[in-house]
């Protein structure tokens, strides 16, 4: 039995994860493009300097075997394409959810489902933490009817921005898959290194055990990570997982830099066992 409402479906927000070019000019306190240092990515995966097309151009024979399973709706205003919960990118997609459900601790997975909101009624007695690991699971298994899919497909080019959404409303004006609870952008941040995330801090005793968000804004210290990094794909996943859960002092974030930038704050402070790992 499904004890997860359909959120992907029912959703009342659509919500992303939102990055900033590196080739753009760098925010006060982000490292610049020279900075990179190849030794922090992936081998065989993001290259340093990389653009979005030669990004592309490294997926692109995978994406011929996958197919598309994207549904029909011309009325679509957010037109996806490549969609496929199947194949090279959605295995790497997988491998660090598998990453996130060894690594998280228990004060990680309280905050990702302290509020309950996507579980049933009937099954709210259950442990938070017991819970995200269930859910995790069932995103690592092959996709089945009602259960939750994390897939990955190609956003609209003026989208490259979007690492990742949660579909929300937008399963209502677009053609993602029905079922889809994530969908991580081809060629965005999870994947090439022309990206950065950024997120502040709070340090020392700048902070309280249960911060606000004016804390972080007010107290913290500002980072970067550079797309196609573990440490990326890991803060980019536990970030729409925290849209799903509806985490404690996450809010809606789409087309918004600034409230993007403060989720990750949330993300980096609760699970930063998870994203203090290599």
């Amino acid at each position: 039995m499904n004890i997860f409402r359909i959120f992907c479906i029912t959703a009342s927000l659509s919500l992303a994860v939102l990055l900033s070019f590196d080739q753009q000019a760098p925010r006060k306190g982000n490292p610049g493009p020279k900075t990179k240092k190849a030794a922090s990515l992936l081998p065989g995966q993001a290259v340093s300097g990389e653009t979005v097309n030669a990004c592309r151009v490294r997926y692109l024979q995978s994406w011929k075997s996958e197919g598309d399973i994207c549904k029909s709706n011309p009325a679509a205003s957010y037109n996806l394409r490549q969609c496929s919960p199947v194949g090279l990118q959605a295995a790497e997609v997988k491998t660090t959810i598998e990453q996130i459900r060894t690594m998280a601790s228990d004060r990680c997975k309280m905050w990702l489902g302290g509020t309950l909101k996507m579980v049933e009624d009937s099954e709210k007695n259950r442990p938070a933490g017991a819970l995200v690991d269930l859910y995790l699971d069932l995103l690592l298994t092959p996709p089945t009817q009602n259960e939750p899919v994390a897939g990955v497909a190609l956003l609209p080019q003026n989208h490259n921005l979007t690492a990742a959404f949660v579909p929300g409303t937008r399963n209502t004006s677009s053609n993602t898959p029905v079922g889809w609870c994530m969908a991580v952008n081809r060629v965005g941040a999870f994947f090439c290194s022309s990206f950065k995330l950024d997120w502040k801090a709070l340090l020392g005793n700048n902070w309280s055990s249960s911060p606000t968000s004016d804390d972080f804004l007010k107290k913290g210290k500002l980072f970067s990570t550079y797309g196609g990094t573990s440490k990326a794909r890991r803060l980019i996943l536990l970030h729409e997982l925290a849209h799903i859960f509806e985490a404690p002092g996450v809010v809606s974030d789409a087309g918004s830099q600034a409230l993007s930038d403060l989720n990750n704050s949330f993300v980096m402070h609760y699970c930063s066992d998870v994203m203090n790992q290599p």
